[in-house]
């Protein structure tokens, strides 16, 4: 049996030991990440790693990977999409912090020093999630219908050169 994960974690005290946190997450409680989807059951495999740079800095590295079934924003149909991603976070705990994060890294300023392992991954995934997701064009339902439609459509000035050419 996998270890345990934990519900919150600390990330200072994490990257002053050089720790990672690795495991499997199911959607239960990401009420934001479920509500985009058309069936809210996934789990999403992750690797964390904590660390401090040479200013004392810290910083989260790892990845995520899951089958999520997601909307076609051109058909409405379900859309079953598998995200890859990595993590990159520069972990402020002040404004002045967020100013110096490596331009790699995704500033994210902490409020308080400890953080739900759970928030943090659902946030990572809704951030690689694609702005608009589709099927390929040739693969969608509603290229065939958008293609029948094209064909059919009267070109817009057809219709004035008609009226033109009857008045003379």
């Amino acid at each position: 049996m996998p270890p345990r994960l934990p519900q919150y974690i600390e990330p200072a005290r994490l990257a002053e030991a050089s720790e990672s946190v690795t495991g499997r997450l199911d959607l239960e409680g990401m009420q934001r990440l479920r509500a985009v989807l058309c069936e809210p059951r996934a789990e999403i495999a992750f690797s964390l790693h904590f660390q401090k740079d040479e200013r004392g800095f810290i910083i989260i590295r790892g990845e995520f990977a899951t089958d999520l079934v997601l909307r076609c924003q051109r058909c409405l149909e379900p859309l079953p999409v598998r995200l890859e991603k990595t993590i990159g976070i520069g972990w402020a705990t002040d404004t002045a912090g967020l100013e110096a994060v490596p331009e790699d890294l995704e500033p994210t300023l902490a409020k308080e020093p400890r953080v739900a392992l759970r928030d943090l991954i659902e946030e990572e995934v809704l951030l690689g999630l694609p702005m608009a997701p589709a099927h390929a064009e040739e693969e969608c339902p509603a290229s065939v219908l958008l293609q029948e439609l094209k064909a059919h459509k009267d070109k817009p000035f057809a219709v004035l050169k008609n009226m033109k050419l009857k008045k003379h």
